[in-house]
């Protein structure tokens, strides 16, 4: 009996998941005919870039709706999970500036979606054109962010690195897009994901994180050259592909100037938002926290391998490999 209890709870979450489920699809298809309220905002980066941090101000100080770790916790029904937030919690706002390889704590904290996109693109492809996905596919995609904005009747940012490489994609389902691309330093950048792969993989060798178009053509290099090429490469694919739109519709952001002034920065984001008729006000004072940059005194060696494959790379224009 003690078994048949322990798990009653599971079968019973589970039946009300797979119902929910039905419901959900059944619903998405009614909001293909419906508008988006507001131009979806994608936040984009390479690795290591810091980029958590400011999808916690963005999502913090200015009022705009996201995916939030409940939500993450569901991922079989995000728009009821959207619901039941809204109504148990109360639109409760977060106050996080920490967190853990890109996880954050708490409820309400902002969440990087990683399995949205996973529901109609696969995982063991990282870049996808708009010519690789079918019409039903890019139609339910669309209309279920158009539900997560109407649950809010807010505008809806996503951070989640399956963007980086599919931004093609993106504007094939949603031509009013607006991004925010991250950069950093690549040099603390590459100091950054060579500790990841130590801490995480274990193994210097060991690949981590998105691989670019270019994976075939790096992953036999040492590991100083892959990581810097990593970087440049998905780097030079987002601002290839930021060029073909209008300069209203995205914002470069580094992240040293954030850590100097995140005030000036997210003045700047809600400007862009605001030329797009996403109307919003900074709420509060904007207070510093964990903006700092965390990295220890580097190596000497790893310091002199990877400024030497920087060097000969173009982070400018990404047009000339010297």
């Amino acid at each position: 009996m003690k078994k048949i209890r322990k798990y009653i709870p599971y079968f019973v979450k589970q039946i009300l998941i797979n119902l929910l489920s039905i419901i959900e699809k059944i619903l998405i298809k009614y909001y293909s005919k419906q508008k988006l309220l507001y131009p979806p905002i994608f936040i984009i980066w390479a690795p290591r870039t810091w980029s958590t941090i400011l999808y916690q101000y963005i999502t913090k100080y200015i009022d705009i709706s996201y995916p939030n770790n409940f939500v993450w916790n569901l991922p079989e029904i995000p728009l009821f999970a959207s619901l039941f937030y809204k109504f148990f919690f109360k639109k409760k706002k977060h106050n996080s500036f920490s967190s853990n390889y890109w996880e954050t704590k708490w409820y309400s904290s902002p969440n990087e979606f990683g399995w949205f996109f996973y529901r109609w693109l696969s995982s063991k492809k990282d870049y996808y054109t708009s010519k690789e996905l079918n019409s039903k596919k890019k139609n339910e995609i669309k209309s279920t962010i158009i539900w997560l904005q109407h649950i809010n009747k807010k505008a809806y940012i996503i951070k989640n690195m399956n963007c980086w490489l599919r931004i093609s994609l993106i504007k094939d389902i949603f031509p009013e897009a607006i991004f925010i691309f991250c950069k950093r330093d690549p040099l603390e950048t590459a100091h950054s994901i060579l500790n990841v792969r130590k801490k995480i993989c274990n193994n210097p060798n060991s690949w981590w994180s998105i691989k670019p178009k270019e994976f075939d053509n790096i992953r036999n290099l040492d590991y100083y050259e892959q990581i810097v090429k990593q970087i440049y490469y998905i780097e030079k694919q987002i601002h290839f592909d930021l060029k073909e739109l209008w300069n209203n519709k995205y914002l470069i952001i580094n992240y040293n100037n954030f850590l100097d002034n995140p005030q000036y920065i997210l003045k700047q984001i809600n400007k862009l938002l605001n030329k797009n008729n996403i109307n919003l006000k900074i709420n509060g004072n904007i207070i510093k926290k964990n903006l700092k940059n965390r990295n220890k005194e580097y190596n000497i060696n790893d310091n002199n391998k990877f400024s030497k494959y920087i060097s000969k790379l173009n982070w400018n224009t990404y047009e000339k490999i010297h």
